[in-house]
């Protein structure tokens, strides 16, 4: 829980999503402090229910049940930062395949994946317009 309440305060999330079946009034508890200005609750990431929302952060607990492309939809779609709690290793192939990383947890009962949309694609330093397509090589070569 601790590891959860870090990145809270790190992230600084305005709007947050959880995803549970289960009550999560203890963890609504530790949170009620910090400036997040609403918090949805939902039992499963079907996108039906999400509509038109934009989650600055989502974190689905180790209840919530959903599949490859359920996930894929979330990251994409719905949420710049997730946090996902699992059990087991069961599926961390699939994780790690839409982009999520293994992240350091001191409670070794629960398994963190995150991924966050700032970190998750470094920038490049020649993909930018004053390096693409080599402009040093301009007039000097025909091709």
């Amino acid at each position: 829980m601790s590891f959860l309440l870090d990145v809270l305060e790190k992230e600084k999330p305005k709007n947050l999503l959880i995803i549970s079946s289960k009550p999560q009034g203890k963890f609504l508890h530790k949170i009620e402090d910090l400036p997040i200005e609403r918090i949805d609750i939902l039992p499963s990431i079907a996108s039906d229910q999400l509509a038109d929302n934009y989650y600055d952060l989502s974190i689905i607990f180790q209840d919530a049940v959903f599949d490859k492309a359920e996930l894929g939809s979330l990251k994409n779609k719905f949420s710049k930062s997730i946090i996902l709690l699992r059990n087991n290793l069961e599926n961390k192939e699939n994780y790690l395949q839409l982009g999520f990383s293994n992240a350091q947890n001191q409670e070794e009962s629960i398994i963190c994946f995150i991924y966050n949309l700032k970190n998750y694609n470094t920038k490049r330093n020649w993909n930018n317009p004053d390096g693409w397509a080599n402009p040093e090589n301009f007039n000097k070569f025909r091709w």
